[in-house]
């Protein structure tokens, strides 16, 4: 056993890379069991954290300044007193922007194995792993259900609709795309709830007065959204963190992809989150998510049930 060994790490910086950081807890625990682990969130994503409570390997959790020469006294002390410390805030090994075949690592990779090389540690021993533990996991400790609203007889869509709380168009549909497809899914007897960035567009046009079709919940704090979605029989992401998160909790999802990064020609599933409990369906389209079809979204939502 290894109860001495005490390790700083993994990400900081984004709520995806965060859980996409999780199988590297199960490495270290492979590596040296029983080792007390430090988990380290950049303050700007303080929000997530809840959801890395009672994780079996995540021993304490640290917030931190987003740059380490700002940390304070307490977290430099413990990054000294620690056997294994990794780099909270790595660099893609052959650079950004993608300007060489080499950096474009989408097409050889998928975004778990290249948050663990960027851990530092060597990819075959992702590769080796149990397929379960190349997996991220997140405990549900909390207990949540459409009826802790105050809504019954209700049944809900989630949709995380943009990307980077609307800050990437590339790797999200429209505003013209949703509102289509909400319109549908309406027609379908199905309400929807509506998480995402407090500055996101919003689409209470495409009912009118009628509120009972579509609520807008992005002015909740994101913990409160996600124990949300979580209770929707069904949610609609993009690639995003958000898919990240519901995926690590075996949530029934429909992630919408595209070729959106630069030089990206095979591998096109790179980005897609791993469910847990393998509830996730891609639906893929190149040339941008608008070119999936809005009946096809409805025809995954039936085999999701």
């Amino acid at each position: 056993m290894d109860k001495n060994i005490k390790i700083w790490g993994v990400r900081s910086h984004l709520a995806g890379d965060l859980v996409f950081a999780l199988p590297v807890l199960n490495y270290l625990e492979l590596k040296y069991p029983g080792s007390y682990k430090y988990w380290t969130i950049a303050k700007k994503c303080a929000g997530f954290a809840p959801i890395f409570f009672n994780h079996p390997l995540i021993n304490c959790i640290r917030i931190v300044d987003e740059k380490q020469e700002n940390f304070n006294q307490k977290d430099v002390e413990i990054v000294k007193s620690c056997d294994l410390v990794i780099n909270i805030t790595p660099q893609h090994k052959f650079g950004m922007p993608a300007t060489t075949p080499e950096s474009c690592w989408w097409n050889y990779k998928d975004v778990y194995q290249e948050t663990f090389e960027m851990s530092g540690f060597n990819i075959s021993e992702y590769n080796n792993m149990p397929k379960d533990l190349q997996i991220p996991r997140l405990e549900r400790w909390f207990d949540v259900n459409t009826n802790n609203f105050g809504y019954y007889g209700y049944k809900f869509i989630g949709i995380w609709p943009f990307s980077s709380y609307g800050k990437d168009s590339k790797r999200s549909p429209s505003i013209e795309w949703w509102s289509k497809t909400i319109e549908l899914l309406n027609k379908e007897g199905y309400s929807i709830f509506h998480f995402g960035g407090e500055k996101e567009s919003t689409f209470y046009h495409v009912n009118g007065p009628n509120t009972n079709k579509y609520f807008c919940w992005t002015h909740l704090p994101i913990f409160e959204q996600i124990k949300m979605s979580l209770a929707c029989e069904t949610c609609i992401n993009t690639n995003s963190g958000s898919g990240a998160i519901l995926a690590a909790y075996g949530a029934k999802q429909i992630t919408l992809l595209t070729d959106d990064a630069p030089r990206h020609f095979q591998n096109f599933l790179a980005f897609a989150p791993k469910n847990c409990y393998d509830r996730n369906i891609n639906v893929f389209e190149k040339g941008g998510c608008n070119q999936v079809k809005t009946e096809q979204v409805l025809e995954v939502i039936k085999q999701l049930k």
